[in-house]
This record gives C-alpha cells, sequence and structure tokens, in this order.
C-alpha cells in the first residue's frame, strides 16, 4: 500500500496521474493500516487474557 502511495504520488508530480489516484491510494493506505493496528490490538486483548486466565508462564 505503501509503494502503491509512493507510485500514484510521482506518477502525480511527473503530469501522468490525477489526484484522485494519490487519494484513493493513500485512503487504501489508511485502511491497510487501520487493520494492521486492530489486528496489533486483538493480539494484545488476547494475552492480556490469556495471562489473567492461567498467569505467567512457568519458567522451564
Amino acid at each position: 500500500a505503501e509503494e502503491k502511495v509512493s507510485l500514484s504520488l510521482a506518477g502525480y508530480r511527473a503530469g501522468k496521474g490525477d489526484l484522485m489516484s494519490v487519494v484513493s491510494a493513500r485512503r487504501e493506505w489508511v485502511e491497510a493500516r487501520f487493520k494492521q493496528i486492530d489486528a496489533i490490538e486483538q493480539r494484545a486483548l488476547t494475552g492480556a487474557q490469556l495471562y489473567f486466565a492461567y498467569g505467567e508462564p512457568a519458567n522451564e
């Protein structure tokens, strides 16, 4: 998604693309980032639930 934003912006700056393609690529990047943040949040919540349900793992 980041590469798509860069390529769209480069095309726009070179006069070969339009601003809407840059905005669209940026929107896709933002949505992908939100999905990544949601996945990180879910992993943290699951980790916290496991920790409070079972405690710390025993050292082996």
